[in-house]
């Protein structure tokens, strides 16, 4: 730890990783941080990670990220929200953050053009990241929480009042990631009814998901995706300085084919959607572990769902909290 910043219980702290995941939701999103978590006081923090909400030393996290930003709420009472976050914590929900989850979701809501090896990119992310919700689903109904609706949550529901001193602020506004493009959700209901018929009555392949530990699934997915993340980057123009991993040797090739059809691409979009619906609703799964029974009607739906344009607990991202008006910047801690 850098003894220059002083982590307080209840600061916010957000993280910048080292891997093409972490680097693809910087990117989408426009931030410069793709995690978040909440001091429980000044060596530990609370967490949404790949085994569930857990409790880990600031110091190791801080280690296995480039650097840590910590911000501050406003009010210098933390004592409901570390209650909050206690209670969540002490519970031992099996909710999970998934990085893929957080990537799929800005790679279905940010604007980017849908061309060449993007769009083989997008079903990539997509069906890793239905697969990585289908896991919990599968195992008895657990609900997925990422890491910023986690600091978001305990902030707001610190006491009963939705006008409470305590909400964080979540500045609405363009979300754009290219602004002369559209985002794959818009682009989806867009496409003609046949399109999206035939995309909804194909069963979608959601790949495996992990029969172990489920914090494999993202280190699975940044196996798998980073070859087609490097590819999209220099695709795009957007390869090269510090902040993004090495790109692969010169013999690189992925295998994106003639990329999916407008079919397939919109199929990846709506089973994401249903395993997303499914993950975040408190009650049974609704769409099951396949989007094959979803019609055109309830697949219109689910991506509608994606687009929801108020701040919601399961739509802040990491990014978010690096703007929130609420906070204030105390320091930044780097890797040693």
């Amino acid at each position: 730890m850098d003894d220059r910043v002083e982590v307080r219980a209840g600061d916010v702290l957000l993280f910048r990783g080292g891997g093409f995941v972490s680097w693809a939701i910087r990117a989408f999103d426009g931030t410069d941080v793709n995690h978040a978590a909440i001091a429980l006081d000044s060596t530990t923090l609370g967490e949404a990670g790949g085994r569930g909400l857990q409790r880990t030393l600031i110091e190791t996290a801080t280690k296995s990220n480039r650097y840590m930003r910590v911000r501050r709420h406003t009010d210098p009472d933390p004592g409901p929200v570390l209650t909050v976050a206690s209670t969540y914590l002490d519970e031992g929900r099996p909710y999970a953050y998934q990085q893929i989850v957080l990537l799929a979701l800005l790679a279905s809501t940010r604007r980017l053009r849908l061309t060449g090896i993007a769009r083989r990119m997008l079903r990539s992310v997509l069906d890793h990241g239905a697969a990585a919700l289908n896991a919990f689903v599968d195992r008895g109904g657990a609900r997925s929480m990422i890491c910023s609706e986690f600091v978001y949550r305990v902030y707001a529901e610190a006491v009963a009042d939705p006008a409470d001193r305590y909400r964080l602020l979540i500045p609405v506004g363009d979300t754009a990631f290219d602004a002369e493009a559209t985002s794959l959700a818009e682009w989806a209901l867009v496409q003609p009814d046949d399109v999206l018929e035939s995309a909804a009555a194909e069963p979608v392949s959601f790949g495996a998901p992990s029969a172990g530990d489920p914090a494999l699934a993202d280190e699975r997915a940044e196996l798998e995706l980073a070859p087609i993340l490097a590819a999209w980057a220099v695709e795009s123009g957007r390869a090269g300085g510090e902040d993004m991993p090495p790109l692969p040797p010169p013999s690189f090739s992925p295998d994106v084919g003639a990329g999916p059809t407008d079919e397939e691409l919109v199929g990846s979009l709506v089973g994401f959607g249903a395993a997303l619906a499914d993950a975040t609703s408190d009650g049974p799964p609704a769409f099951g572990l396949s989007a094959a029974t979803v019609g055109p009607a309830a697949a219109r739906g689910l991506i509608t769902g994606l687009l929801r344009p108020a701040i919601e607990a399961n739509f802040v991202t990491p990014g978010d909290l690096l703007a929130s008006p609420t906070l204030i910047d105390v320091g930044t801690v780097r890797r040693g």
